[in-house]
Formats: C-alpha cells, sequence, structure tokens
C-alpha cells in the first residue's frame, strides 16, 4: 500500500507581503536590524540601526525615549520576530518587518 505524504511546499515559500509593514509615516519609524554585527556588514537596509536581539532589551530606555515606531529585521523574521514580541511587552510599538533584503515601506492607501 502507498503512503501519501502531504505537499507541504507551499508553508516553505516566502509571501510576497512577507517582510512588508504597513506605516502611514516611514520618518515616524526607525528600522531596527537585529542580527549580528557580522550579518548586518555583510548587508543592511539602508538606515537601519544593528541591534542584535541579545542585547535589544539594554536599548529599552533608548526606544522608549526615541517616540518613533520601531520596525524590526532580521535575515528570516524569526529574530525580529522575537524582538517584536520583548518591545511590545514593554509597551513599545514594534513591528515585525520580517527579511531586511525584502523589507521596503509602503505607503498606505486609506
Amino acid at each position: 500500500m502507498k503512503t501519501m505524504i502531504p505537499d507541504i511546499s507551499n508553508i516553505f515559500k516566502r509571501s510576497t507581503r512577507q517582510g512588508r509593514v504597513v506605516l502611514p509615516d516611514a520618518s515616524e519609524s526607525i528600522v531596527v536590524d537585529v542580527r549580528t554585527p557580522q550579518e548586518f556588514e555583510a548587508g543592511h537596509y539602508k538606515g537601519s540601526l544593528n541591534i542584535p536581539l541579545h542585547i535589544i532589551e539594554s536599548h529599552i530606555k533608548d526606544f522608549r525615549d526615541s517616540g518613533k515606531k520601531l520596525v524590526l529585521v532580521c535575515r528570516s523574521g524569526a529574530r525580529s520576530g522575537r524582538a517584536t514580541e520583548i518591545l511590545r511587552a514593554q509597551g513599545i510599538e514594534a513591528y515585525n518587518g520580517g527579511p531586511w533584503d525584502t523589507f521596503e515601506f509602503h505607503a498606505s492607501a486609506e
């Protein structure tokens, strides 16, 4: 008897919307790359800050004081997702921008 293996290939395909955050004004936001300095040096979103995930909590006061929305990026979206959770738990407006190399701001159509 032949065993049926479900097709899970779609789970691993990137969505065309992944890594995109809709914000009304990009000038009100800071893009923070949470990868390692070595990864950041190899390529990063123009104008982003490099604050690795393992030290993100030490910058909470700085983030609060900035008064800006934070958009977190990394290689795949996993570390930026974790950083987003950490910052939101501290009351900071943060968004997971996903992979740095597919991230871009899109103005709201509303």
